[in-house]
């Protein structure tokens, strides 16, 4: 019922070059519609008729509860940095509901500041939503449209590095919207082989894509996901993620993204070897890219090569001081299950310098916490880290409802922060928006763990009042007579 415990960065999608053929009335090659947002929270109100012949637009839909949202901010606002000279325009629009009010959204933005530094359109009715998402028979978000100086919908798609391209190669004079149309619809019938696991027609639709993009590696890293995961064909995997790095030479993000999805400690494939000639050579050129120095630091923990990890991770660590996004990032790398043990101090050290950076970041202070619990089992430490987590995102009901139902619920928390858990809640409650179905559900869930069943059955027979979703009632439900059947004995 409840979303990701963690707040997490969302990496580069191999499987999304393009979003299939949607089911909606608006299309890639539709005329956009009107941004006909009815407060403009950040930066002035975008009219798409006089954007034309002069600029192009990335139209984001968002959501403060949304944590892939959240993540998306720093992208779109880098993107928008890359495009000072007024080339290109971000908006990011969201809707008004009971999770999302506009008082939430404005502190929101408030308190990203210069981190969300484009502009903000705020829907109350709803009319930009049906206009976009669903007339492209979308619902799902973060979605992004791109639009051209036409005045012509190009792309639609996660907000990720494939946005990036888009955008370059519409600022370039180099895209093609008809290859892009002829993708989606190439696209649709991918989605619909890959239902029924038909995946020799994946393959053969892929390298139909492959034909019209034959410079974009991913369908070529699609087509290794397949071979290694699906058909167990490795020959096909090796050829394919050799090709795919092959088109990205001249790309150290995207050397390192490959690089990041092959590599495995255990390795029985021998993928490793392929990701470790390109990274060498990609550490030649681009001896001080951060993500290159990364998938490095994974690589050569999965290889055994444990000194020249700690090394090279230590280093880059004194290279990224001051880059609190990184080093964030990079806390996160060191300290998963794989590395945890050999590690988890130079991740301690990379979060501890993230917030020293950002003070302020709440997230960083989460990251910290789970490195503290999961990598170091300082369970104290953990505990006042957690705390200063309630402090610093005390106005912030849905990051406090994340982070206590995590406490609540993953196994590796469980049980041993129950106490801290209900300060969460608790705060949470006060909040704004922290009175809502799924706020309350937590917060009776916390005072269930901490010995008052009462309290637990009182809020959840609130919450159950206030829930609309027949699905979500119905585990509140659940929840309630396990409260209530807990009282009787």
């Amino acid at each position: 019922m409840k979303s990701a415990k963690r707040l997490i960065a969302i990496g580069l999608a191999w499987n999304a070059i393009i979003l299939p053929a949607l089911a909606g009335d608006l299309d890639i090659g539709s005329q956009a519609p009107k941004l006909t947002a009815d407060k403009w929270i950040k930066g002035e109100a975008v009219d798409l008729a006089t954007a034309r012949g002069k600029q192009i637009t990335v139209v984001e839909f968002w959501a403060t509860w949304c944590p892939p949202c959240i993540a998306s901010v720093p992208h779109l606002t880098k993107l928008q940095h890359r495009y000072a000279d007024g080339s290109v325009r971000v908006v990011g629009i969201t809707e008004s509901d009971s999770r999302n009010p506009i008082e939430k959204v404005r502190q929101f933005v408030e308190r990203m500041g210069d981190k969300m530094d484009y502009t903000v359109g705020f829907d109350t009715d709803g009319h930009v939503i049906k206009s976009y998402m669903e007339a492209a028979g979308l619902d799902g978000i973060p979605t992004a449209f791109v639009v051209d100086k036409n005045g012509t919908i190009a792309w639609i798609g996660f907000p990720d590095e494939a946005l990036d391209e888009v955008v370059a190669e519409l600022v370039a004079g180099k895209f093609d919207i008809e290859v892009a149309k002829h993708v989606a619809k190439i696209e649709g019938r991918i989605e619909e082989a890959q239902m029924f696991g038909e995946w020799d027609m994946v393959i053969d639709l892929l390298d139909e894509v492959i034909k019209v993009k034959p410079q974009d590696p991913r369908a070529w890293m699609r087509k290794f996901d397949i071979y290694a995961n699906y058909t167990g064909n490795v020959p096909a995997a090796q050829k394919s993620v050799k090709r795919a790095f092959e088109l990205s030479v001249d790309s150290p993000d995207r050397t390192a993204e490959i690089a990041n999805t092959i590599i495995t400690d255990a390795d029985p494939d021998g993928f490793n070897k392929l990701a470790d000639d390109s990274l060498t050579r990609a550490a030649t050129t681009a001896p001080d890219h951060t993500g290159i120095r990364v998938a490095r630091v994974a690589l050569f923990a999965a290889r055994g090569r444990d000194d020249e990890a700690l090394a090279l991770a230590a280093d880059t660590i004194d290279r990224l001081k001051g880059d609190a996004e990184g080093l964030s990032w990079f806390a996160g790398v060191l300290s998963s299950p794989a590395r945890a043990a050999k590690c988890g101090d130079l991740a301690l050290r990379a979060i501890e310098l993230a917030i020293k950076a950002e003070t302020d970041e709440a997230k960083h202070y989460v990251a910290k916490f789970f490195i503290q619990n999961e990598c170091k089992n300082d369970i104290r430490g953990a505990n006042n880290t957690g705390h200063y987590v309630v402090q610093k995102a005390a106005q912030d009901a849905d990051f406090l409802n994340g982070f206590a139902w995590g406490l609540l619920t993953d196994e590796s928390t469980k049980g041993k922060f129950a106490t801290l858990a209900l300060a969460a809640a608790e705060t949470m409650y006060k909040a704004p928006g922290g009175d809502g179905w799924s706020p309350m559900d937590t917060l009776a869930l916390a005072r269930f763990e901490n010995g008052d069943v009462d309290g637990a059955i009182a809020i959840q027979k609130q919450a159950i009042a206030k829930c609309d979703n027949d699905h979500a009632r119905a585990s509140l439900k659940d929840a309630l007579q396990r409260y209530e059947e807990a009282k009787k004995k």
